[in-house]
């Protein structure tokens, strides 16, 4: 009976529901991100943005990201400085672990603050390049071995870094500072 009572409240929520939020919801399976999208009057920017990460991906990401970075500054989307292809540049790159979380959060900020971007630089951040200095300069020995032939203790190093950096350098921007630096 119970199973009954919600299916038949979702009837009544459907069909008192505006076409375009039925369709949205149904295909972002979440009524909440379809009704933020729309009341936020994001629907241009979403149907942009799914086309290059896909529909889910892109409803999530400016549900949980994007919409708290805009009410933080007090403007909408079509005031916002970002555009599709910026955001699902950050989003892609997060997710192939091209840049970090940090990172990411910095780059769509940087954006709405109309700040000046600079591309990432993989191994060359500066920020990577000085955590793994002060890495290696605490873990010779590591270092050493590493140079010697044991490949393993590469792993600990990155891990050293990235704790170093508070988790703003990727595993990748890590493992090239280190074998760049190790080997200079």
């Amino acid at each position: 009976p119970c199973v009954k009572l919600t299916s038949l409240s979702q009837e009544i929520k459907a069909k008192n529901m505006p076409a375009e939020q039925k369709k949205l919801t149904n295909e972002l399976h979440s009524e909440q991100t379809a009704r933020t999208i729309l009341v936020k009057r994001m629907l241009p920017f979403y149907k942009t943005l799914s086309k290059k990460v896909g529909a889910k991906r892109a409803g999530d990401w400016i549900k949980t990201v994007l919409v708290g970075e805009l009410d933080h500054r007090g403007i909408t989307i079509e005031k916002a400085s970002i555009t599709p292809e910026q955001a699902a540049r950050i989003i892609l790159d997060h997710e192939k672990k091209i840049i970090s979380k940090a990172q990411a959060t910095k780059i769509l900020r940087d954006i709405l603050d109309n700040k000046k971007i600079e591309p990432l630089k993989l191994a060359e951040d500066k920020e990577v390049i000085k955590a793994t200095e002060r890495v290696l300069a605490r873990e010779k020995k590591a270092a050493e071995k590493y140079q010697s032939g044991k490949k393993s203790v590469l792993y600990y190093l990155i891990g050293q870094v990235i704790k170093e950096t508070k988790g703003r350098a990727t595993h990748e921007q890590a493992e090239k500072a280190l074998i760049k630096l190790i080997k200079n």
